[in-house]
């Protein structure tokens, strides 16, 4: 027996996705590009991997790709600014080859400024790739332990996007253990 977890968001925040997801999920050959921003904290980890369930729930081929990803060893996150530009490489290098192998791709980051997109965006344009972004307007508490200060600078820095789509959960969403008996 193994246990899961089972993570239940607000009403308002399901409708937005379905919306979205139902949209994508007509074209199931098109490969399709979604951003998940926000500062440390914001849930952006949690709601890309709820995004990436709900495609393969459908049967569609999705990927999250993060800078973080490139930090985990042996299942244990050992973060080091001085590879942070290749983690943003490495993101970026895993994301284009899945788009261009006609998936949905989900890349979530930081991203406070459009600019910090721009890679993902050009390659997308190059490719025809429809794009959706969300921002996630929530503060749960960095689990990295990203300084104070570093937060306070990235929230400073924060500019708002035209056409993203404002995920802001009125209440902590649920997170729960299930017991998996299928094993």
């Amino acid at each position: 027996m193994t246990q899961e977890t089972e993570i239940k968001f607000p009403d308002h925040v399901v409708s937005k996705v379905m919306d979205v997801v139902a949209n994508i999920s007509q074209y199931p050959d098109v490969p399709v590009l979604i951003f998940v921003r926000g500062i440390p904290g914001s849930g952006k980890s949690t709601f890309a991997e709820f995004l990436n369930i709900t495609f393969k729930t459908l049967g569609r081929k999705s990927f999250v790709f993060e800078a973080d990803q490139y930090f985990m060893k042996d299942g244990k996150y050992e973060f080091d600014v001085t590879q942070l530009g290749k983690a943003h490489y490495w993101c970026e290098k895993n994301t284009k080859q899945h788009l261009h192998s006609g998936q949905v791709v989900i890349v979530a980051n930081t991203f406070t400024r459009q600019r910090e997109m721009n890679e993902y965006i050009k390659a997308a344009q190059d490719k025809h790739v429809p794009m959706v972004l969300f921002s996630m307007q929530n503060s749960f508490g960095s689990v990295h332990g990203v300084p104070d200060e570093t937060m306070k600078k990235m929230s400073d820095r924060w500019a708002k996007i035209d056409r993203e789509i404002v995920i802001d959960f009125s209440a902590v969403p649920e997170v729960k253990a299930i017991e998996n008996d299928s094993e």
